[in-house]
């Protein structure tokens, strides 16, 4: 499974337990986040370095 996938599911879980209310989610939103920033600078390496080639 997709580490951000994971995160997302933990953080909607958290939302729908916390009646919606996301500052009660901060830190499964913190992290789903993190995870989705650093996929997304993986995917940006991988292109410059395929176009430098």
């Amino acid at each position: 499974m997709i580490a951000s996938y994971q995160e997302k599911k933990d953080y909607l879980a958290c939302l729908k337990s916390a009646g919606f209310q996301s500052e009660n989610c901060r830190q499964f939103s913190k992290k789903y986040l993190e995870c989705r920033m650093e996929r997304l600078v993986c995917l940006v390496l991988i292109v410059y370095v395929n176009l430098e080639l």
